[in-house]
């Protein structure tokens, strides 16, 4: 740890070696009232792939970050998947969504023991459209995906935010799309679709603090 007074700086990293050196990162905070936003994303993220990652550098860089709140938001890509799964063996799974329900639980509990004393949520999918009208412009492997999700939070005692019902329910990206807040991909949010995402889900996690807060008096 180094500390420094507080003003602009700067910062460079020199390798004392010849050797591959390999860097996963640094931590920048200022000693203010506030909060700390670590984003550990990987793009083309899958539940799965944490699960496949050194347990013990991955217990690392969590504890190291001393979080009071792990956020995991997956279901994107699965849904890309679709009901698509395959076994430790390599071999096309005869019961996909208990894998994935499985994987998930593995990947939560992994977060649990690295930081037994934060608090836990998971984010379900947004909501994902087609050009099928006949089917509400919905793709209905969203919500079978937030619904595996949830039975896992349930088990845990994880909070879990269900993104596409804040977003209006199945077919709402659709919607999105026509205001401006979704990409022509019917999948991604724009920038805006970004940011009334994130004021909902602060809303969420704000009235689950407060109502805490309130059940403790």
């Amino acid at each position: 740890t180094v500390s420094v007074a507080d003003g602009a700086h700067k910062l460079e990293v020199r390798t004392t070696t010849d050797k591959e050196t390999r860097l996963f990162g640094m931590r920048m905070v200022r000693d203010f009232p506030g909060v700390t936003l670590s984003a550990l994303g990987i793009t083309g993220a899958r539940a799965k792939f944490l699960d496949k990652q050194d347990d013990a550098h991955w217990a690392t860089v969590l504890t190291g970050a001393k979080p009071d709140l792990v956020v995991l938001a997956f279901g994107t890509n699965e849904v890309g998947d679709g009901r698509m799964a395959f076994d430790e063996n390599g071999q096309l799974s005869k019961d996909p969504m208990g894998d994935y329900e499985r994987n998930l639980d593995k990947v939560m509990e992994q977060v649990e023991k690295a930081c037994p004393n934060a608090s836990y949520m998971l984010v379900g999918p947004p909501d994902m459209a087609s050009n099928d009208a006949s089917q509400g412009n919905a793709k209905p492997m969203v919500g079978i995906y937030a619904s595996h999700q949830m039975n896992v939070a349930k088990k845990r005692g994880w909070a879990f935010w269900h993104q596409q019902k804040a977003m209006g329910g199945p077919g709402s990206m659709w919607s999105w799309v026509q205001a401006g807040m979704g990409n022509s991909d019917m999948i991604h949010p724009t920038g805006s679709g970004g940011n009334a995402l994130g004021q909902m889900q602060y809303l969420a996690v704000m009235e689950g603090y407060e109502n805490f807060k309130a059940s403790k008096r």
